[in-house]
């Protein structure tokens, strides 16, 4: 009896194992896939899942939700699920910084009509934790570096966040710029922005620039990003033209061949060059002129007179200024002409008082010109009894040189100056002034006034002559004037005195002739008769 019963027991366990089994087999006919498009993060935050149900336990889901570590995402009550059938469902889920890179679960759970609310299917999604890339750019410009002591330089700077963090607190320092503090104040980058700004230095000495980009991202401070390091030095400005020619005494119209050679012997490039000689422009092999670099450039040309040849060459700095220097300068010596020389070379001299009364003072001027393209040596002017009264080493051509000499002189006297020079061969030259006669006259001329009317005479031991007495030539001059006068007011008074002498008679007889006229009666008849006129041998008063 015992025995059956055992055998009852095992039956039973077996088969309440079986139906154990079972339920659980029937369970997992509930199937359950979840999937996202978002593969990774950099942080937490909300993301869209998509889940699908398939009902494979062949019985009606009355109810049934899709839960995450017991959270509900998506609650199908309501919502029966026939045997067989597929529901989708998307649904939002904050996934936090710590589910990143782990896997996240899902479950759904059901329930049916036999059986009360029942876990089904799983499946899992893992959202890899996104690490943000930091990478930053930054170049720096500069106008020149090649400056003017006390020259002000302006550097540019650009700083580009190239990475995918945001960048934060962005300086620039250099350690001999502003007391090795920021350039700038501190900015913030986004992933693909920029950020231009400019440093203004003065400077006083040449010098390395060594700029970095100290900056943040996350909080954390981030390694330094350098910068192209910037060489600023003072600038050597020596541009050395030399002229050279192969010869400098050629004939008339014989070519002669320049060679300007111009080295640029400092650290400033140059453009725009230009060459111009004697002001008259000229090619020239170059428009540039690069530091340490020589050029040179070949000009033949003729010449009809002496003539001085200098090269002027402009040019434009680095900063756009124009600048100018000279080459030397080098004479064209033609033959010298002798005729020509002769013919443009003058003496001319003149005297302030070319007569005189007396001993006295005299004062030449005059000058020398030379019209000629000749340079002069030892000039001089002489007069053999002044001896010389002008020299100069040297005469330029073209120009004039005047002259100045006072003299004493005691008797009548000619001068005869004479200039003597030298051309640069070395031959002598001698041009002869008009002469000048200085007299000395002592006797006054007299005048026609002086022949037919008395001449008062001179108080005596006064002298016409005594130029050396208390009057002077002055005192001579006005005492003849005063004779020229005194004679004639006495020729004046003459005239008078005749004239009057003439018409006295004739007022006489006419008296007489109205004293015999009769008071009223007219004339009284006389009875004598008139006597005879007689002899006419006697004057008739009355016909002065």
């Amino acid at each position: 009896m015992r025995k059956h019963i055992s055998i009852f027991l095992i039956a039973a366990l077996l088969l309440s194992v079986v139906f154990s089994f079972g339920s659980v087999a029937l369970a997992a006919d509930v199937d359950l896939s979840v999937e996202t498009d978002v593969t990774e993060m950099t942080q937490g935050g909300s993301v869209e899942f998509t889940a699908t149900v398939v009902n494979n336990s062949g019985e009606l889901l009355t109810s049934y939700a899709v839960l995450n570590g017991g959270h509900v995402c998506y609650d199908f009550d309501g919502a029966p699920l026939a045997a067989g059938g597929v529901k989708e469902v998307t649904f939002d889920l904050d996934v936090t910084d710590s589910m990143l890179g782990n896997p996240i679960n899902f479950v759904v759970k059901y329930t049916t009509a036999t059986l009360p609310q029942t876990e089904g299917g799983t499946d899992s999604v893992t959202i890899d934790k996104k690490v943000l890339s930091i990478k930053i750019a930054g170049s720096r410009t500069i106008p020149h570096t090649n400056v003017d002591a006390g020259d002000t330089v302006t550097i540019k700077f650009t700083v580009e966040n190239q990475g995918e963090a945001t960048l934060d607190d962005i300086v620039v320092k250099a350690p001999n710029l502003n007391s090795g503090q920021a350039l700038n104040t501190a900015f913030s980058l986004s992933a693909s922005q920029s950020h231009t700004f400019e440093y203004k230095h003065k400077v006083t000495a040449a010098m390395t620039i060594e700029p970095k980009i100290s900056y943040t991202s996350g909080g954390a401070a981030q390694p330094e990003y350098a910068l192209d390091p910037i060489e600023i030095t003072l600038t050597s400005r020596k541009v050395v033209p030399v002229l050279t020619v192969n010869n400098k005494n050629p004939e008339a119209g014989e070519d002669v061949t320049f060679t300007l050679k111009v080295k640029n012997e400092g650290n400033v490039p140059y453009t725009d060059v230009k060459v111009t000689m004697n002001g008259e422009e000229k090619d020239f092999s170059t428009s540039k002129l690069d530091p340490n670099k020589e050029y040179e450039e070949d000009y033949t040309m003729s010449f009809e007179v002496s003539t001085e040849v200098k090269f002027t060459i402009t040019l434009k700095d680095h900063y756009g200024e124009m600048k100018s220097v000279s080459s030397n300068t080098i004479m064209i010596e033609l033959p010298v002409d002798p005729n020509s020389l002769n013919a443009k070379l003058k003496l001319v001299m003149n005297v302030d008082r070319p007569q005189l009364t007396s001993a006295g003072t005299i004062n030449f001027s005059g000058y020398i010109s030379n019209a000629s393209e000749y340079s002069l040596t030892d000039i001089s002017v002489d007069e053999e009894s002044l001896g010389n009264v002008f020299s100069a080493s040297s005469m330029a051509p073209g120009a004039k040189e005047n002259i100045n000499w006072t003299a004493d002189i005691n008797d009548t006297t000619s001068y005869q100056f004479v200039l003597t020079v030298k051309d640069r061969d070395g031959k002598a030259y001698t041009i002869n002034a008009e002469p000048i006669t200085v007299t000395i006259n002592s006797t006054v001329e007299p005048t026609e006034f002086e022949d037919a009317a008395e001449v008062t005479p001179m108080p005596s031991g006064f002298e016409l002559t005594d130029t050396k007495g208390a009057f002077g030539s002055l005192g001579i001059w006005a005492i003849i004037a005063i004779v020229l006068v005194v004679l004639i007011i006495g020729v004046g008074i003459a005239l008078i005195v005749l004239w009057k002498k003439g018409q006295a008679p004739k007022k006489t007889s006419a008296a007489k002739m109205s004293s015999k006229r009769k008071p009223s009666g007219g004339y009284k008849k006389s009875s004598k008769k008139r006597k005879s006129p007689g002899s006419k041998n006697y004057r008739d008063r009355n016909n002065f």
